[in-house]
Parts: C-alpha cells; structure tokens; sequence
C-alpha cells in the first residue's frame, strides 16, 4: 500500500503497480499468463451506465504515466461509439497529500462542468511548471490564470458537493483497490495498464478488443 512503501519507491509504483508484484486476490489472468495485457476481475463490479458499455479510467495528477497516456485517452474518447461511455475518477491515497489536493481539484473541475476543458492544463502544471496545489494560494492563482471565476471555483470547492464527489473517489478508490494508475476497467469485468498491454497506444488497442467482446455477448 501506499503508507508502506518508502519515499523512494513512490513513484515506482505509478508506473508499476503492485499487483505485478504481489498478486492481487481479486484478479485472475483471462489472458495467456498473469502478466498477458488485461485480467478479468473474480467479482464485476457495478457500473454508473446501464445498458452501456463503461470504460473507467483511475488517474493521479501527480503520476507521470497518467500524463503521458492522457493526450491519446483524449483523443480515443472522442471517438467512441454511442453504446461506450467513458468516465474518470481520480485516486485518493490519504498517505500521499498531493493525492488529496489533486482530488479535491479535479472533483471541483468536474462539478463546475470544466474538467474537460482543464483536464490537459492541470497534467501541464502538475508536471511541466511543478505547481503545488496543496497550497491554496498557488491553486487559486492558477484558477484565475485560466480565466476560471475565482469566487465560483472557492464557493464550489468548499461545497458539500465537492466533499460527496471526494469521499466518492476515496471509497471507490479502496473498493477497486487501484495501488498503480493509470488503471482502465472495462465494463466493470477486466482491467488493464499500459505497462501491461506495452504502451500508451496498445492499451487502447486492448480495450477495443474487451469492448467488442462485450458488445458482442451483449447482442446474444
């Protein structure tokens, strides 16, 4: 887990999870070998888009791999078929403080209509001017360099709302038991990294291939 890992180790885990080192009690390989490009969870987990095809994506601000990964997601979502929809959250590791800040901010984002439009700026920030946005006065900055109403975005960040959409992440979080992002769901039955299906472009290529298969059990 996080908190016991040492500082050192950290960023090895956003690029390695460690389910590639301990196995994970919840998965089991549907793929040639427990390393093969995706597994299929023992237990489905519910999905937010009845009738649809979900693709779920657990992102981290912070994590290097979320933001290498982000412009070909971006690019991927927009072309999604009517019958796939796709959603983000963000992780909440309460040992990582910058997890929290960047949950926080992406739940404000998402609860003014504006993550999309931001998303891109925030993965810049984070990891090309090395904004701190634990620190209020850094955040708030930045929200009004990009031209975001500061009144609005301090009224909603504090909002009971915004603390509904944290704890949700925060539960779903331990619930999909995410200890390396970024992590894809597809349909609540498989999972799949990057570093396991060989890069940015080829995990797309994986969730294609789950999504055709689902919608073709669907159509029996």
């Amino acid at each position: 887990l996080p908190n016991m890992i040492n500082p050192k180790r950290r960023l090895l885990n956003t690029a390695f999870p460690l389910s590639l080192l301990l196995p994970s009690i919840t998965m089991a390989a549907t793929d040639h070998s427990a390393d093969g490009p995706f597994s299929k969870l023992d237990q489905a987990h519910p999905t937010d888009a009845p009738g649809k095809i979900e693709v779920l994506e657990f992102l981290w601000y912070g994590c290097p791999h979320c933001a290498k990964v982000e412009p070909y997601v971006e690019a991927w979502k927009k072309a999604l078929p009517a019958d796939v929809v796709f959603r983000r959250e963000h992780i909440v590791w309460e040992s990582r403080p910058d997890t929290v800040a960047h949950a926080r901010l992406f739940a404000t984002l998402k609860a003014m209509n504006l993550l999309d439009i931001h998303q891109q700026a925030v993965f810049d920030a984070v990891h090309k001017e090395r904004v701190d946005f634990k620190k209020e006065a850094t955040l708030a900055d930045w929200v009004g360099r990009r031209g975001i109403d500061r009144a609005a975005f301090e009224s909603t960040y504090k909002s009971f709302g915004v603390q509904t959409l944290f704890m949700r992440m925060k539960k779903l979080t331990a619930t999909y038991r995410i200890e390396g992002v970024p992590t894809f769901f597809i349909n609540g039955k498989y999972t799949t990294e990057p570093h396991r299906a060989g890069g940015e472009q080829q995990v797309l290529a994986v969730m294609d291939k789950l999504i055709a298969q689902e919608r073709a059990l669907i159509k029996k």
